[in-house]
Formats: C-alpha cells, sequence, structure tokens
C-alpha cells in the first residue's frame, strides 16, 4: 500500500475540510487513511495502486469542488516553515502591537512594574481578540464549538464568550487585581486550553477561532502557548490580589 500527498490550494475553514474528506471517501479510487490537514493544505492518503495527479484531479473536477487546485508537493522545511509563518502572520502581527502599546504606555507613565505591564497588555489583548470574534459572531461560535469543552455542550456559550473577554479586557485596565477576574480568566482559559490540547493530541485540522474567522489561522501549539500565557499572567495577578 502507498502514501500520497497532494497540495490542495483553496481551503478557508473546517467546512472545505469535511468537504474535501467526504469526497474523498465517496471516490472509486478506493482510498484509505485519509487526512485533509487546513494546517499546510496538504492532503494524504493510502492507496493499493499508484495515483498521479492526473487521477486525483479528476475527484476535484465534480462541481462542489471546483474552487479548489490541486499541485504535486514536494517537501521542504523551509517552504513549510515560511508557510507555517504566513498563515499566522495576522496572530504575530496583532502580538507585535499589542507589546509596542504596552511598552509606550510604560514609558509615557515611567511604570515599568510587572503588574502594570501585564495589565495593559492582557487588557488589550481581550479587547483586540473580542473585537475580532465580533466581526463575524456567528462564524466564531461555530468554530469554537469544534474545539473548546463548554462552547460544545452549551451553543450560546460562544456568544457569551466574547462579551466575557471583551468585560475582561475593561477591567483588567482599570482594576487589574481583580480576584473574581483573574480567578474566572484562569478557569476559562485552562477549559480551552484542554479543548485546544485534545485538538493537537488527535492531529485534527481545524481552524483557531482566537481571532475569529475573519483570518484563516489553523490550530497549532501557538494557540496553546498563547493561553497559557495569559493564564500565567493571571495567577500571578490573583496571587498579587491575596496578598
Amino acid at each position: 500500500m502507498g502514501s500520497f500527498q497532494y497540495k490542495v490550494s483553496g481551503m478557508t475553514c473546517t467546512k472545505c475540510v469535511k468537504k474535501i474528506s467526504a469526497a474523498l471517501k465517496n471516490s472509486p479510487l478506493d482510498i484509505s487513511n485519509i487526512n485533509v490537514s487546513l494546517n499546510n493544505s496538504l492532503v494524504s492518503f493510502k492507496n493499493n495502486q499508484d495515483i498521479d495527479l492526473k487521477q486525483f484531479k479528476i475527484i476535484f473536477s465534480q462541481k462542489s469542488l471546483a474552487k479548489y487546485s490541486v499541485a504535486t508537493y514536494k517537501k521542504s522545511l523551509i517552504g513549510d516553515i515560511l508557510s507555517f509563518c504566513k498563515k499566522l502572520y495576522p496572530l504575530f502581527l496583532i502580538f507585535g502591537y499589542l507589546i509596542l502599546v504596552t511598552l509606550t504606555v510604560a514609558i509615557i507613565n515611567n511604570n515599568f512594574s510587572m503588574h502594570s505591564l501585564m495589565s495593559h497588555y492582557m487588557g488589550g489583548f481581550f479587547i483586540v481578540f473580542s473585537f475580532f470574534k465580533l466581526l463575524n459572531l456567528k462564524g466564531f461560535v461555530e468554530a469554537f464549538q469544534t474545539y473548546d469543552p463548554f462552547a460544545k455542550k452549551w451553543t450560546n456559550y460562544g456568544y457569551l464568550y466574547v462579551f466575557l473577554e471583551l468585560t475582561a479586557g475593561l477591567i483588567y485596565l482599570f482594576n487589574p487585581l481583580n480576584l473574581t477576574l483573574n480567578i474566572a480568566v484562569i478557569l476559562i482559559l485552562t477549559s480551552t486550553s484542554l479543548g485546544v490540547i485534545q485538538v493537537l493530541k488527535q492531529k485534527q485540522s481545524i481552524q483557531c477561532a482566537c481571532l475569529g474567522t475573519i483570518f484563516n489561522l489553523p490550530m497549532t501549539y501557538v494557540t496553546l502557548f498563547e493561553n497559557l500565557i495569559m493564564i500565567i499572567m493571571a495567577i500571578v495577578m490573583a496571587a498579587s490580589a491575596l496578598i
């Protein structure tokens, strides 16, 4: 049994992944071990016979898959790294702006204390991220349901989550040592992180909803790292509130 990989351009969300997976499963080529990855736009599978690009393209000739284009895949470490960075560029750009604004405020106020730096960064983080979710609230809720444990069980939690995030951002700017706020952030982000870990362990290819669905961000360890950093900051704030 041979293993095959092809590059499929045009995938933008989990619906694309499901559509392509279904088409491959129902194809006459007797394909098995199908894996459609949104992260690197790759489709991999196994088959008893050799399948060339021309044969594979036949599957995508149907009208429902017309928006996707197929090409051979040549593995390149540098290319994969550049592709990964390109997909996460909006996230890196926002992190850079948040750090820049946080440092600017610290310089203007001549206050480089840990609590001041963390509160401004966390406040900006939650406000900015809630803004992008609100641009397509329904889309965010649908994407969030694919991995967050609470959102899977209660659909309206996704809607509530956005406004909790916005509220948290505002409170961090005015009252960062609020114990209730920090405990809530720890619990909510821990729950979401557990869902992210589950997705990463199962090597599922789904869309990250941290910036809503305006950007096609894949679920990666960057999402988990982002959550863990915020949890650690909230723990530090909560500990300071108790002292």
